[in-house]
């Protein structure tokens, strides 16, 4: 997708209105227009990113310092009683705009928010998630 066709790049130019909530140099939050619940934000670099791959690793840290202080207001000012952080990354992971954002969606206890992904989890027997891990695990796992 072209800069120019980007429906958040526009946001950032102004092309499109937005109800922020958050600006700085590097990055703009602002409200979901078509929220999973009251106060759902997406916050965005302000320079275009297709996926996570594409992020610079210094927007990284600091892009993690301003979805805390986002996540912070949110429950402070709305009352949640928690949130939860989604970013998708591809179409086939829901990604419908190419321009790399978090969601960051305040939640309170007892809302219906995520019911039916929960409802699909099943489980998983001992010998397939010892495949899985042999498939993706890295060769050498450091002591964190």
């Amino acid at each position: 997708m072209l800069k120019d066709e980007c429906i958040f790049c526009k946001i950032i130019k102004g092309v499109i209105p937005s109800f922020k909530v958050f600006e700085d140099e590097f990055f703009l939050g602002f409200l979901d227009i078509n929220p999973l619940s009251k106060g759902h934000t997406i916050i965005i670099p302000k320079e275009h990113f297709s996926t996570i791959f594409d992020l610079p690793e210094d927007l990284s840290n600091k892009l993690f310092k301003n979805i805390k202080l986002i996540a912070e207001n949110i429950i402070k000012n709305l009352n949640a009683d928690g949130f939860n952080l989604l970013q998708n990354n591809f179409k086939a992971a829901g990604q419908e705009i190419d321009h790399f954002h978090f969601h960051i969606i305040p939640r309170w206890n007892n809302d219906k928010v995520f019911k039916e992904i929960i409802k699909s989890q099943h489980k998983v027997s001992n010998n397939e998630l010892l495949k899985i891990q042999k498939l993706i695990n890295f060769k050498k796992i450091s002591n964190i």
